[in-house]
């Protein structure tokens, strides 16, 4: 076993942000070991993250997230975990406001990470016809980031739980259909 993983074992995560710094010192020496600790580093930080989340520990998730993003800034995990925690703290609309402007260049992880915000938009939606056009919305913008970047399971997972709210929200329209005017959507799928 590795310092890293025995130290996760005992819950040392102060211990491993220890070491982590004191390797970031030595940068230059071992690029290649440094970046396989910083991977490793990351991925311990990502759990503790989950779980803190998982423990309705929503602010120290964050902080963790914020760790793990001042590391790698493109980690989809922590970029995804960092909405998700800024979501249950009330505190989406700031983080909404920092990634909204689109820019030139801009990385996949930061595409993704708008993208991923608007998710939270579909469930605010009241008019259950707004509520299927921002789906297919998301759904577009998250294809066209596939396209660019097929790799990452982040895209997939996120695409899975949209055609299902697609489907599921198809499916109850149709339904209603004899109950009013509930199909005001075109079904083209």
């Amino acid at each position: 076993k590795n310092l890293m993983a025995m130290l996760l074992e005992d819950g040392a995560f102060d211990e491993l942000d220890e070491i982590y710094q004191e390797i970031e010192k030595s940068k230059g020496k071992s690029g290649e070991y440094l970046a396989e600790v910083q991977k490793e580093f990351e991925q311990i930080l990502l759990n503790k993250a989950e779980s803190q989340m998982r423990h309705k520990n929503f602010s120290e998730a964050l902080a963790t997230y914020q760790r793990i993003l001042e590391i790698e800034p493109e980690n989809f995990g922590a970029l995804r975990g960092l909405v998700d925690a800024s979501y249950r703290l009330g505190r989406l609309q700031k983080l909404q406001e920092r990634y909204a402007e689109k820019k030139d260049r801009e990385s996949i992880a930061r595409q993704y990470i708008r993208i991923y915000i608007q998710t939270y938009e579909i469930d605010a939606e009241t008019d259950m016809s707004s509520r299927i056009s921002t789906i297919f919305e998301v759904i577009a913008d998250l294809e066209e980031l596939r396209s660019k970047d097929s790799q990452r399971v982040h895209i997939h997972q996120t695409l899975g739980w949209l055609y299902y709210q697609m489907s599921y929200w198809r499916e109850l329209f149709q339904s209603l259909e004899g109950y009013g005017n509930f199909m005001s959507y075109k079904w083209d799928i």
